[in-house]
């Protein structure tokens, strides 16, 4: 999305079937962008998230930073780059949202605010409705914030003292959502059957680092609930949901990755079984693999173009191959490379989004740029 402050708009591209990208046009959301307030200036990752724009099903839902609203839209199969609204954009439930998810056991959407009136906020979706508020699920993290957020500098290409992304754990059991911290930590919230969320979250803090970012859900291979979760201040952890008796009490082991300067925001690639990180700091992606003891180790690195400043990713299954698209707004580029197989990762492609939109004659500011997700049903 453009994330712009006067009118956010949804940038869609097709995907071919060698992965490279079509952009076909944008989309008004309905809402307004911003951006976090942060000394030094961070002219990148304005809303220092992930999952602003998520897909699920056959819908969309983008999280409308500068208006503190939520927009849902319908995909039609036969026509996806040209979705509809769903009903009215609707308040996040507080301030400044920045990330949105959906639970794969119920379909409950949920949003993260980060402002002065932070915490997360659920709903039920429908295709003509659009989205309806869940009662007893508006939930405080208790940050001291403003709106925007004030972001401090951290010194790894990162922040502290706001919150990054929101999930459901694949159970449907635990709401989370990461905040950045000295030390930060993972908040879990207890997912009641009627929907509604345990009145306190559970502050899970790491045994290391503490700049907590970016949540990907291990598995339900797993014997446990376990996340990656990205620290710029050390690399990943991994959580795991094991205490049998606290349902959202989880433990961590630490995976420091040398030379880090920005770990960000991971993502899981079902061909290759490993995960994928952005480091904005040194325009890397690493990927990691998760054992079955979940037992966390770097498989690889790829370096990208310096000074690009690599922010959100998405990995999308084409056939019988990932393809996965890193947001490089520094260099006005999307990073498209093939996840050929374990620790083989080839460059296909370097989009120019802003080439794409100037033409179109939208107003966009590359640094503005946030959010990334895919919808496929073919090629083209």
């Amino acid at each position: 999305m453009t994330n712009e402050p006067d009118a956010n708009n949804l940038v869609i591209h097709g995907i071919n079937n060698d992965g490279t990208l079509t952009f076909t046009g944008v989309l008004p959301i309905g809402g307004r962008g911003s951006k976090e307030t942060t000394d030094p200036v961070d002219d990148v990752d304005p809303l220092g998230s992930q999952a602003s724009v998520k897909v699920s099903g056959n819908a969309i839902f983008i999280a409308n930073a500068g208006s503190n609203t939520v927009t849902m839209f319908n995909i039609d199969p036969n026509d996806p780059t040209n979705p509809t609204m769903a009903g009215f954009p609707v308040s996040s439930g507080g301030e400044f949202p920045i990330s949105i998810t959906v639970s794969k056991t119920t379909g409950q959407v949920c949003v993260l605010n980060t402002g002065a009136v932070n915490g997360v906020s659920c709903y039920t979706s429908d295709p003509t409705l659009g989205l309806t508020p869940i009662p007893n699920t508006i939930r405080s993290l208790n940050l001291n914030q403003t709106s925007p957020p004030s972001a401090l500098p951290s010194g790894n290409n990162s922040a502290t003292g706001t919150a990054s992304q929101v999930v459901f754990t694949d159970d449907g059991q635990r709401l989370l959502a990461s905040v950045k911290g000295d030390p930060g930590f993972l908040a879990s919230w207890d997912v009641l059957e009627d929907g509604s969320l345990s009145a306190e979250f559970i502050p899970n803090k790491p045994d290391q680092g503490g700049l907590l970012s970016g949540l990907s859900n291990i598995g339900a291979s797993k014997d446990v609930p376990a996340l990656v979760v990205t620290d710029a201040a050390l690399g990943v952890n991994v959580f795991k949901f094991d205490n049998q008796q606290v349902k959202s009490q989880a433990s961590n082991t630490p995976l420091p990755i040398d030379g880090q300067e920005g770990i960000s925001w991971a993502e899981f690639s079902p061909v290759t079984g490993n995960f994928y990180v952005t480091d904005k700091g040194t325009a890397t992606l690493t990927e990691i693999n998760v054992a079955a003891d979940l037992t966390a180790s770097v498989v690889g690195q790829t370096k990208l173009d310096d000074n690009s400043k690599v922010i959100d990713l998405e990995i999308a299954t084409i056939g019988d191959k990932d393809f996965a698209y890193v947001l490089a707004p520094n260099a006005a580029l999307i990073n498209v490379l093939d996840l050929q197989s374990p620790g083989n990762v080839v460059k296909v492609e370097d989009k120019d989004f802003c080439q794409s939109l100037s033409n179109a004659g939208v107003k966009f500011n590359a640094a503005n740029i946030q959010a990334m997700n895919a919808f496929f049903v073919g090629v083209l």
